[in-house]
């Protein structure tokens, strides 16, 4: 099966830059672990709308709007967006790799996903060293089927913080049968080089947007995309600072959205 994102994903949508068609909250709770996560929108969209929700969500944040360690998995949340009768393309939200859940967590959620072929899954991590272990490593695998599920893509947010480890981390992942792609938050300098892009699937490129948001550099920004172009890689700037203010910016995107799936 193919999946194509020009298809799955509105086309207001994607005008905006938006990479998903929809969201779904696998996960309550997270902790700082980059500098990214300074203005974390998770964070601030937890504290504002989900802690009124009650449990399990009013733990996790404090009431200064910090996460506090606590972490959930929802996996009603993953099964109900599983059972979505059109084919999504699903940005999972919250870190799945987060050292605070247990594997029989992980597992159920890549075994819902693996389950609904018809739908496409975005992982995003910044935990790429746990999610190369428990995907190319762990022992039994967290998936059940003989291969990687090719509607499941694994991908690392880049920050100019241990991008080379995380990049290292998620080849492995694509070595191991696994489509990737990488999300670059330009709160520093891309400082990925083309071979350390080896295996990327995909480069999203946006800049922050919440309150208290660093403005990029433009160099930022001119190297991610020469970065990626040499190295063959699709990029997407999904957002930018243009003048002070967050554009999004879809005719800046390098290539088409790219197709994942088997052919």
């Amino acid at each position: 099966m193919r999946y194509d994102l020009e298809t799955m994903i509105p086309a207001a949508k994607r005008a905006r830059g938006q990479w998903w068609s929809d969201g779904v909250c696998a996960v309550a709770g997270c902790t700082r672990c980059s500098p990214s996560c300074d203005h974390c929108w998770y964070e601030g969209m937890t504290h504002r709308l989900f802690r009124a929700m009650g449990e399990p969500w009013r733990d996790v944040v404090d009431a200064d709007g910090r996460w506090t360690g606590g972490v959930h998995y929802l996996p009603e949340r993953m099964e109900r967006a599983a059972r979505a009768r059109r084919p999504r393309a699903y940005s999972v939200w919250g870190d799945l790799f987060h050292e605070g859940l247990m594997v029989g967590d992980i597992a159920h959620a890549f075994a819902t996903m693996a389950g609904a072929p018809e739908h496409l899954w975005f992982v995003l991590t910044k935990r790429a060293w746990r999610a190369a272990y428990l995907l190319t490593l762990y022992d039994p695998p967290l998936y059940a089927c003989a291969s990687p599920p090719a509607n499941v893509v694994i991908g690392t947010t880049l920050d100019g913080h241990d991008t080379v480890d995380r990049l290292t981390n998620l080849r492995e992942c694509a070595e191991a049968g696994w489509p990737t792609f990488a999300s670059y938050t330009a709160v520093g300098p891309f400082d990925a080089e083309p071979e350390d892009l080896v295996g990327v699937r995909w480069l999203v490129v946006e800049c922050e947007s919440g309150p208290g948001r660093r403005v990029p550099r433009d160099a930022w920004l001119d190297r991610a995309v020469g970065m990626a172009t040499e190295a063959g890689v699709p990029l997407l700037v999904k957002q930018w600072d243009e003048g002070g203010q967050v554009v999004h910016l879809p005719c800046k995107q390098c290539d088409d959205f790219p197709t994942f799936g088997d052919d």
